[in-house]
């Protein structure tokens, strides 16, 4: 066997662990463990977690929501999503700002993949808002008290949605430390539900985790991925190929680079299917929200010190200097 069919069927086996497991999407991973971590806490994605069974409510199965004729989550009839919670900007008791019924289903499916029924292994989040118990009742103890007690994952989609505008109106996005940023207003320049879906946006939020590490290049990073998407070209980005291959940047070959797979974004156009590793509310935050500019090309140098380029001349040129003086990590 050559080492091209070799990394072949490597790939192909990546490839057919990420389908098996598709159904659970990241995202669910993310909101199962990311209260415990703390706002602004990066949640990895291990092979472990991502094979973890999703465990779902043991009695009173409440309706569960599907898509209706135009792709939407309807209730099963109940009330649909949360009115107005007032919160500020900033996610605290305030001023009041209106999240709208699509920033509410990006929430759920965030944190659930929107099933009302939903359980974290282990037991301490429930339902499509992952709440724990003690948040449910000091919520239920305002706006139901006949719920407090109740396991959140036990009851119906109206109910779920009345508790969750009060958790908002009392703990604002501290409540989802990381899916909450589905709730916050959002740049204009995100063009957002309208150009990503939640999904998109999650796997833009993990490749943004893993390519820059510091606040500003963030929302730079995400400004050059928005562009490249919006004219429908490859995001010429190593780091999906690196995840689904195993491999650190120095191993990768011109095969690798050819490699014709979802995960390539040198050959293909698009976000990978899934997400690529782990997620933060920053990263989250800087997908939803690139940074005003044009940018369409990123280098990294081997100190994580990134610079922008409008143009691939200027690009080319910065990428030639840079490894004439030995400063390259990789250029993108």
């Amino acid at each position: 066997m050559s080492y091209v069919d070799h990394l072949r069927n490597e790939l192909a086996e990546g490839e057919k662990r990420l389908t098996r497991r598709r159904h659970r999407r990241a995202q669910l991973l993310v909101a199962m463990f990311v209260a415990a971590m703390g706002v602004g806490a990066v949640v990895s994605l291990t092979a472990a977690d991502t094979t973890r069974p999703v465990e779902t409510a043991a009695s009173s199965d409440p309706p569960t929501p599907s898509p209706n004729s135009t792709g939407e989550i309807e209730s099963t009839g109940e009330v649909g999503e949360p009115s107005v919670a007032p919160t500020s900007s900033t996610g605290s008791p305030g001023s009041k700002t209106d999240p709208s019924p699509a920033q509410w289903r990006a929430l759920r499916e965030c944190e659930s993949m929107g099933r009302y029924d939903a359980v974290s292994p282990g037991g301490t989040y429930h339902g499509a808002y992952q709440l724990t118990q003690t948040i449910w009742d000091d919520a239920a103890a305002v706006a139901q008290p006949d719920l407090i007690g109740v396991l959140p994952s036990s009851v119906g989609a109206s109910l779920q949605n009345a508790i969750a505008e009060e958790v908002f109106g009392q703990r604002g996005l501290s409540a989802w430390p990381i899916c909450g940023e589905f709730l916050r207003p959002q740049s204009h320049d995100a063009k957002w539900p309208e150009a990503l879906t939640t999904q998109e946006l999650m796997v833009m939020a993990s490749i943004i985790e893993v390519e820059a590490e510091r606040s500003g290049d963030r929302e730079r990073v995400a400004r050059v991925l928005h562009e490249r998407l919006r004219d429908d070209v490859p995001l010429g980005i190593n780091s999906p190929l690196l995840f689904v291959l195993g491999k650190s940047v120095d191993q990768l070959t011109s095969e690798d680079l050819e490699l014709d797979s979802p995960f390539n974004t040198r050959v293909i156009a698009g976000l990978p299917p899934e997400p690529i590793g782990a997620i933060s509310a920053e990263a989250l935050h800087a997908a939803l929200n690139p940074a005003e500019g044009d940018w369409y090309f990123y280098l990294t140098g081997n100190d994580g010190a990134m610079s922008f380029f409008n143009t691939e001349e200027e690009f080319r040129a910065a990428v030639s200097d840079c490894r004439d003086v030995g400063r390259c990590f990789g250029d993108r």
